[in-house]
């Protein structure tokens, strides 16, 4: 039996992930904002699923951006020492998981949430380059949730 839904979901991804790689790649041309703004796009229209009426699901995109754009400013400054970026990490990583225990939409971000942070922290950058990731992840999840909620 054919998952409708399965199958809209990769083809909403299919889609909407070269493009915005594409556009943040050829126009744009900032590294930092492409890397950003292709996994950014992977997050949202992969590893988050969220259900309910329209305007719950928009609310919940709109605030997993917020802590993934949260998430990646910190990721960054943490990013130049390994040693706080692992403990970071346990932090970070310890208390995402555990907000899912509060509230389904929560559980159902943490995986978006955390891979904003790993790929923050992992990325070795100075404090200069967070506009630009930033620029990468509001990219992706302005595309996202149009791509969503459209």
């Amino acid at each position: 039996m054919l998952d409708v839904a399965a199958l809209k979901s990769a083809a909403r991804a299919a889609i909407v992930m070269p493009a915005v790689f594409a556009f943040a790649d050829k126009v744009i041309g900032q590294p930092q904002t492409s890397i950003f703004a292709a996994f950014g796009s992977f997050a949202m229209l992969v590893l988050v699923e969220f259900g309910g009426p329209p305007r719950t699901r928009f609310l919940a995109y709109l605030s997993l951006g917020c802590v993934g754009a949260t998430f990646i400013t910190l990721g960054t400054l943490c990013s130049r020492s390994p040693w706080l970026g692992a403990g970071a990490m346990a932090a970070v990583g310890f208390a995402t998981l555990f907000s899912g225990a509060f509230s389904g939409y929560l559980s159902a971000g943490a995986t978006g949430a955390i891979l904003a942070f790993v790929l923050a922290v992992t990325i070795r950058a100075p404090s200069s380059a967070i506009p630009d990731r930033l620029e990468g992840w509001g990219i992706a999840t302005a595309a996202a949730i149009c791509a969503v909620m459209l």
